[in-house]
């Protein structure tokens, strides 16, 4: 296809431009125009795959879906379809929401937030508030635009929205697991009050300091163990009781107490031990 080899030709001549030599308000605005292009972009790839819907191409290729169609052969995951294909059916819903996604005045994550809240209250709601939704879209970041369509919901669909938010209490999981080298991953989902109670309470610790070399999410992960560390300090927990974290070293008659000079002295681990003596009940 002509204007497609013309694309491609334009995306490979853009490494080559010389932004070394842009100021920083070029960088910037260059930035934002590009990012603007992608989801224009995204807007085209959104019409394609609901013409795919309609004329079940899919099949063609022995695709049970368009939305597996997409996964498979585009290299999506399975949710990046499923989003394409609710914005190709529900964003229509929003009046004028369109005409704003083709243009790039509106990313494509806002599109899918949109298209999200127009599948929960319906079309005929969503036509109702769409120049609300429009409007919000304009001044808010996906985030908070969600919390609007959230609360949205709740106005239209009371019903509907508690029994969401009890399958997404249903699906809340943590899983802590540790690893052959001793460290542990941490992984879960939770629902959208317990998240913000805990993001709440790791941002409040995880704020970056004077010097601080650390990066965003090595000082998440310090956040949220000193949360951990402050509950079992001021005690009140359950089974264990609250007890102070127990310690115990196994080391040579060489190794500890360490000489300034010792590998031992200047090893993450000691002062590991050290913070966690001193976190101790002796």
């Amino acid at each position: 296809m002509v204007v497609l080899d013309a694309l491609a030709r334009a995306v490979g001549s853009l490494p080559r431009s010389p932004y070394d030599t842009w100021s920083d308000h070029e960088l910037n605005a260059n930035q934002k125009a590009l990012r603007c292009e992608i989801d224009r972009l995204e807007a085209i790839s959104v019409g394609w795959a609901k013409r795919q819907q309609v004329r079940r191409t899919h099949i063609a290729d022995g695709a049970t879906s368009t939305v597996a169609w997409l996964r498979d052969q585009c290299g999506l995951s399975g949710g990046g379809a499923a989003q394409q294909m609710a914005i190709a059916n529900d964003l229509p819903s929003v009046r004028g929401a369109g005409a704003l996604f083709q243009s790039g005045a509106l990313s494509f994550h806002k599109a899918a937030v949109l298209a999200r809240t127009a599948g929960e209250i319906g079309g005929e709601a969503a036509a109702i508030a769409s120049d609300a939704l429009i409007a919000a879209a304009g001044r808010l970041s996906p985030e908070e635009l969600r919390t609007v369509g959230r609360r949205l919901h709740h106005a239209v669909d009371p019903h509907g929205a508690l029994a969401r938010a009890l399958r997404d209490h249903k699906r809340r999981r943590l899983d802590i697991t540790q690893c052959l080298d001793g460290m542990f991953v941490v992984d879960g989902l939770l629902d959208a009050e317990h998240g913000a109670l805990v993001r709440a309470a790791v941002d409040a610790l995880g704020g970056r300091l004077p010097a601080d070399e650390r990066t965003p999410t090595q000082r998440r992960a310090d956040a949220l163990a000193e949360l951990a560390a402050q509950r079992l300090t001021t005690g009140g927990l359950q089974s264990s009781g609250g007890v102070r974290p127990q310690l115990l070293v196994t080391a040579t008659t060489g190794a500890w107490p360490a000489s300034a000079g010792s590998p031992w002295a200047r090893s993450p681990a000691r002062d590991r031990s050290r913070r966690t003596r001193c976190s101790a009940g002796v």
